[in-house]
């Protein structure tokens, strides 16, 4: 039986939630179906993971400057693709909507002469991947993946982004709350959106978390924190430094170690030397297996602005962590406020309060643990992605 054909598209494999839920889904899928991985950008942490599953696909001529991508395309005879850029680029000089600008920029990108079954756009739901995967490859079925909030880019130019997707046969959403944004923003296509969270392998984590030995440092009276995730404005790291201020003004006892790297660093690297937190935060930069760090933590902390689900959450709660999150979108799906975590406003002072409260209310740390024992994933997950793939 032939398999069926499907392509993912995506900027590049590192080290996030995004993509490590690409893994997963590819995992799942792979005995079942032919994949493709078409990325904008070589060099990410998961290429030799997800390489063992699927076949990696380069898209861009970002590297190149205009001009050499005119005379690439011309060598190869690619005539009509060069006139559709010429008119493109005009069109978007003059267009003031971002992601009109992006559907004329495609055809700087080659386009996939192959045909395959499903088409999937796997990233953020903005950018000119959501044209070129509906416009530059033919595939019978073309599905759109929401990881995130249906955002203010997109309410900000709402005929733009309907007419970009509509060229969508399906939907995908991360979670119940991304899912009921997105059938008010497309009221006409509700039977088309799938809520399905991303999935992860319990058994794996748990063994992961036992595989490496934990580095932290010595401060043995001192409370461990863990924050894990992309160091950027959406993850709200800034506010988490701002909370560890405010702690070491009261004379808290505690370190708090971040796990990833982001456009921010920098920034929060200045911020944290500015109020004298050398000692009290701790940069660990991107892991392949942050799951030691979280097992062994006292509090696990997700200070996130926006979040379309939030895995690390997920992953916290599986390894049994008192949690201490803020009221991003889908918080509500993770914690029940007080039981099993805490759900605060998106506010330093508020994140600070929370988090001294559980240091020094150890028994409180230990009933949040307690309560999420048996925690499990939604096993519906996999049944889902079989049904939205046609795999029976």
């Amino acid at each position: 039986m032939n398999k069926k054909k499907v392509i993912f598209v995506t900027e590049k494999l590192i080290m996030g939630g995004v993509e490590k839920s690409l893994l997963e889904w590819i995992k799942i899928l792979a005995p079942y179906m032919e994949i493709t991985v078409a990325v904008m950008h070589l060099g990410g942490e998961l290429e030799t993971e997800i390489g063992k599953h699927a076949t990696i696909r380069l898209l861009s001529d970002e590297q190149f400057h205009f001009r050499q991508i005119v005379a690439r395309k011309i060598k190869k005879g690619k005539v009509i693709d060069v006139l559709q850029m010429l008119r493109a680029v005009n069109h978007a000089r003059r267009d003031k909507s971002y992601i009109n600008q992006c559907s004329n920029r495609i055809y700087e990108i080659d386009k996939i002469d192959e045909e395959f079954d499903y088409a999937v756009c796997f990233h953020k739901p903005t950018d000119i991947l959501v044209p070129y995967t509906s416009m530059r490859i033919n595939a019978k079925c073309k599905i759109l993946w929401f990881h995130t909030e249906v955002s203010e880019t997109v309410q900000m130019d709402k005929d733009g982004y309907k007419k970009a997707y509509q060229k969508y046969d399906k939907f995908v959403c991360v979670s119940k709350a991304v899912s009921k944004q997105l059938e008010e923003f497309l009221s006409d296509r509700k039977k088309d959106i799938y809520t399905i969270y991303n999935f992860f392998d319990k058994d794996t984590i748990y063994k992961k978390s036992e595989l490496e030995p934990v580095k932290f440092g010595n401060e043995k009276k001192s409370i461990k924190i863990v924050t894990v995730g992309r160091l950027s404005w959406e993850k709200g790291q800034d506010i988490a430094i701002e909370s560890a201020r405010i702690m070491k003004e009261k004379d808290i006892k505690f370190v708090w170690y971040f796990i990833g790297d982001g456009p921010s660093y920098t920034e929060l690297h200045g911020l944290t030397k500015k109020y004298g937190l050398e000692k009290q935060v701790i940069f660990l930069g991107g892991m392949k297996n942050p799951y030691p760090y979280i097992k062994k933590c006292d509090i696990y902390v997700q200070p996130s602005r926006e979040e379309g689900y939030g895995m690390t959450v997920a992953e916290a709660k599986l390894l049994q962590r008192a949690i201490v999150i803020t009221d991003f979108l889908t918080a509500g799906e993770h914690i029940q406020n007080g039981e099993n975590g805490y759900i605060v406003p998106i506010n330093q002072s508020e994140l600070a309060l929370k988090i001294m409260c559980l240091i020094k209310r150890p028994e409180k740390r230990e009933q949040f643990s307690h309560n999420l024992k048996g925690y499990n994933y939604p096993v519906e997950c996999k049944e889902k992605i079989y049904e939205l793939f046609g795999i029976s």
